[in-house]
């Protein structure tokens, strides 16, 4: 299963994430997409997924966040496709982290902060971001050996819980205003 939480919004790249899932779909690979969230985009990715991918796309709408854990624990891999616009680009990723605090391995794209935290803690791969084809492939990495991905999220979760904690980002915050 692979799946996105977050926001449903153009920005986010969830067309691209269809669009793999489509080519992996034919190349003989069975995929699911499990998409968490919701916003203004919902109704245009649920015609698309009928249409494209009719019964292996799954739309939960909005999840509490003290909620959404049982949905990371489906996922085999966590996508994170965000495109910049003019306007906008990734700035964080705090899902990344998410994810890989329960053990699933990434496939994001190089849009803003994400590349870094992927290489940061080696949990996952980058993509070009608005490359489908590129998606699909290294989300075909991922899910045709699960040993590797098991032990990329093992790593970048290890690097969270050393570098992400609660502790350390308030131990950080502070030197930065001792400092300041």
């Amino acid at each position: 299963m692979v799946g996105y939480v977050g926001r449903l919004e153009p920005e986010k790249g969830l067309l691209d994430l269809l669009a793999a899932a489509q080519l992996l779909r034919e190349r003989g690979r069975s995929i699911h997409l499990l998409l968490v969230g919701e916003g203004p985009q919902r109704a245009e990715l649920e015609r698309r997924a009928a249409a494209d991918l009719p019964g292996q796309v799954h739309f939960t709408g909005y999840v509490p966040h003290d909620q959404v854990a049982p949905y990371f624990l489906a996922l085999d891999v966590l996508a994170l496709p965000s495109r910049t616009t003019p306007a906008w680009k990734e700035q964080f990723g705090r899902v990344l982290l998410e994810a890989w605090g329960y053990g699933v391995p990434v496939v994001g794209s190089d849009s803003g902060h994400i590349p870094l935290l992927i290489r940061e803690t080696g949990g996952g791969l980058v993509f070009r971001e608005g490359d489908s084809e590129d998606l699909a492939e290294r989300l075909e990495i991922l899910l045709r050996d699960p040993e590797r991905s098991r032990a990329m999220a093992q790593t970048a979760r290890e690097v969270v819980r050393r570098e992400y904690s609660l502790e350390r980002v308030a131990e950080r915050l502070c030197e930065a205003i001792s400092e300041g």
